[in-house]
């Protein structure tokens, strides 16, 4: 199973009227210099030992590779915390406000943390954005998949692919390899993710 609509009760306006707020705030504010220290603290927060890369199925994340999104993070208001503490029937330990922008695709990989995504799209990235899972290819089946890195597409295979509405709950496997494709550089995907104990 990679994806799955959830019976989560329905988010009020206040919820997302705080999130649009937070990503507003981060719009308004936003430089270069922000950009650039978002994606450091990012990349500080993913540094890895080294691997053996003749053993791996992906390649450094710290690759650059053409037409890749911008993945930003926004902490949680409180209320949102709140909210979800008391209306969410799982064990919240967070959550997060997910930008991606100025791309047009996440690039395939697996989550470093956790396994499962409880996730809720205010605004898609355009009109035929997809989530795409994949595995690896029979000839690479010996290769560790691991977080922090990205996938290759010519080492896997496309086993699933969803299009997801705004303004419904849903879970991700994010312990498999996923990808998101067909964004739209210039609008922005907006998504309220939850963090789950066991998830």
């Amino acid at each position: 199973m990679y994806f799955k609509y959830l019976d989560f009760p329905e988010v009020p306006n206040f919820v997302e009227e705080l999130v649009m707020r937070e990503v507003s705030n981060f719009q308004l504010t936003r430089s270069n210099d922000i950009l650039i220290s978002t994606e450091e603290k990012f990349l500080d927060r993913i540094k890895q030992p080294e691997k053996d890369w003749n053993t791996e199925l992906g390649i450094p994340m710290t690759t650059v590779i053409n037409n890749v999104s911008k993945f930003i993070f926004l902490d949680i208001p409180d209320e949102i915390y709140y909210w979800a503490k008391q209306e969410i029937p799982y064990n919240i330990l967070g959550g997060n406000i997910q930008i991606i922008t100025g791309g047009t695709t996440i690039i395939p990989h697996i989550d470093e943390v956790r396994t499962t995504a409880y996730n809720y799209l205010f605004e898609l990235g355009g009109e035929s954005v997809c989530n795409c899972f994949y595995q690896p290819k029979s000839e690479f089946n010996h290769l560790t998949t691991s977080s922090q890195t990205i996938i290759p597409y010519d080492k896997i295979n496309m086993v699933e692919s969803v299009y997801i509405e705004k303004r419904k709950w849903h879970l991700l496997a994010v312990n498999k390899i996923h990808s998101v494709e067909n964004l739209d550089p210039s609008k922005l995907r907006i998504t309220l993710s939850l963090s789950v104990i066991n998830g």
